[in-house]
């Protein structure tokens, strides 16, 4: 699967990498019911993964962000992550390649129950980009 992103930056600075989650309905014939394992949601065991790209890149207030991002299966039973991001208007360029399935990635690394991102006083502080 290939997912194609353009983010506009809305303050300058350093982008290390991606956020992903995912929202699902399961739609019954009386009523329909949603999971999130989006960061202002409750925690769940599947958490949020963060993708880092092998080199930051710099990119000023109002630039523009563009990129691809492609899961491909591989033999673990998981998805291996292929990104690639570019800041159009400078044309620096970085991008990696993932394992879903390693835990560095697919966990939410010093996050507990009681400090749940996305809420309360530090909500937001260090993601420059989210996408879901």
């Amino acid at each position: 699967m290939e997912i194609p992103f353009v983010f506009t930056l809305v303050q300058s600075g350093l982008v290390h990498g991606l956020a992903f989650w995912f929202d699902v309905a399961y739609v019954g014939s009386k009523s329909t019911v949603w999971l999130s394992t989006a960061p202002t949601e409750p925690l769940t065991h599947w958490y949020q993964v963060r993708c880092l790209l092998q080199t930051p890149l710099f990119a000023k207030l109002g630039q523009t962000l563009s990129g691809t991002v492609l899961l491909t299966a591989n033999k673990r039973q998981s998805y291996d992550i292929h990104i690639t991001a570019t800041v159009d208007q400078s044309g620096f360029r970085s991008g990696n390649t993932l394992d879903l399935k390693n835990p560095f990635f697919s966990r939410a690394v010093g996050v507990t129950s009681r400090s749940h991102p996305g809420k309360g006083d530090d909500a937001g502080k260090g993601w420059i980009l989210s996408w879901h």
